[in-house]
């Protein structure tokens, strides 16, 4: 990071202090710790400041994003609302469809953090149906997935921990075995207590 702040090559520092901030935010989602949240904070608000020199809505209304997940994440809901507005508006002036639709799942999850169900629903229906029209397949499978999860319980990324898949194929296999295999129950429990 220092060779770019060296340079002065404004774009490659912007996209040098965001991967450092999507960096600490991940961190501190996979470790549970919201200390590591600060500096993910600190890191896209600095890439803000160098912003005004790159002239990019586009990667603007990205940065914003980026400032509105770490907020929801350390609780700052008001902060957090205030920042993805203003990502949706700079989206929608480019025209940036797939960024759009980001932000729109990213409010929904927002919503659904303050109990309101029926504006996350919206939201999250806006970034299916821009993400099916942009063309961006993995968003199209995480909205609905997020969509199945708004309906049914409240979720919190910090209650959430991704399964130990182990390393390699055979990692992934035995992962894809067990998860059939509770499904098989849930669909066995379900049907004899529906009979």
């Amino acid at each position: 990071m220092e060779a770019y702040e060296k340079t002065k090559y404004d774009e490659g520092l912007v996209s040098c202090l965001q991967n450092m901030g999507n960096l600490y935010r991940r961190e501190g989602v996979a470790q549970n710790d919201k200390k590591l949240l600060e500096p993910a904070l600190s890191y896209h608000r600095r890439s803000l400041a160098v912003m005004d020199t790159v002239h990019d809505l586009s990667r603007l209304a990205t940065a914003y994003g980026n400032i509105a997940d770490v907020h929801t994440l350390l609780g700052a809901f008001d902060e957090a609302e205030k920042y993805f507005l203003r990502a949706e508006t700079l989206s929608q002036k480019v025209g940036d469809m797939a960024t759009l639709g980001y932000i729109y799942g990213r409010h929904a999850e927002l919503a659904a953090k303050t109990g309101r169900m029926a504006a996350a629903l919206r939201y999250n229906e806006s970034a299916l149906k821009l993400m099916i029209g942009s063309g961006v397949k993995s968003g199209r499978s995480a909205r609905r997935d997020h969509r199945g999860r708004i309906g049914t319980r409240a979720w919190s990324r910090f209650s959430h921990q991704p399964p130990r898949s182990g390393k390699g194929r055979f990692g992934r296999r035995k992962l894809r075995q067990s998860q059939q295999r509770n499904r098989s129950k849930r669909f066995r429990t379900a049907n004899r207590h529906a009979g």
